[in-house]
């Protein structure tokens, strides 16, 4: 399959249309579209690649911040996922689900001690102390919980999952460092 693709010289009209100055150039367009227009039959690979390139090029002007180094890529889907939510603040944490979706009669931790957010649990909550202690068995800041190495953020994600009824192991994390 063919598809033609148009000369971006092409010229139908004027768009400069009573602006003084600017007849020039009108003339000019007009004159460039009664010259002979080239087409050149595209595969459908060769549109197929320029799309794609000019979509990532798109995405990467308008993330500039993405990082290709970032551990979390070398995360299992769950825990990338876990890592995104915890990061960004849009989780099941009461503080989240109170703020955005009324759920619950407070954002207020378990332990009532402070808004439940992932810097309380991951960091200050008593509720979690012991099991914070199984995983880090010593203190380490916030930023290397969400932003660290992958190891660090296999921890948290680790730290994030357990649920009743569930058994933590904890000596696997242990054994990946």
């Amino acid at each position: 399959m063919r598809y033609k693709i148009p000369s971006p010289w092409s010229y139908n009209g004027s768009a400069h249309c009573g602006i003084e100055g600017n007849e020039r150039a009108d003339s000019l367009a007009k004159e460039g579209s009664q010259l002979e227009q080239i087409e050149r039959d595209l595969m459908y690979s060769e549109v197929k690649t320029i799309i794609k390139n000019s979509m990532k090029n798109k995405w990467k002007e308008s993330h500039p911040e993405f990082n290709r180094q970032d551990g979390v890529h070398q995360l299992d889907r769950r825990g990338q996922t876990t890592i995104f939510r915890l990061r960004t603040g849009h989780n099941r944490l009461r503080h989240h689900m109170n703020r955005v979706f009324k759920v619950g009669e407070t954002n207020l931790c378990s332990c009532g001690e402070a808004a439940e957010t992932a810097e309380h649990v991951l960091q200050n909550c008593q509720t979690y102390d012991a099991l914070r202690q199984s995983i880090w068995n010593e203190a380490v800041d916030m930023t290397t919980k969400l932003y660290g190495p992958p190891h660090e953020l296999e921890r948290t994600a680790a730290f994030s999952l357990p649920r009743p009824g569930l058994q933590f192991d904890t000596q696997s994390i242990r054994e990946q460092e």
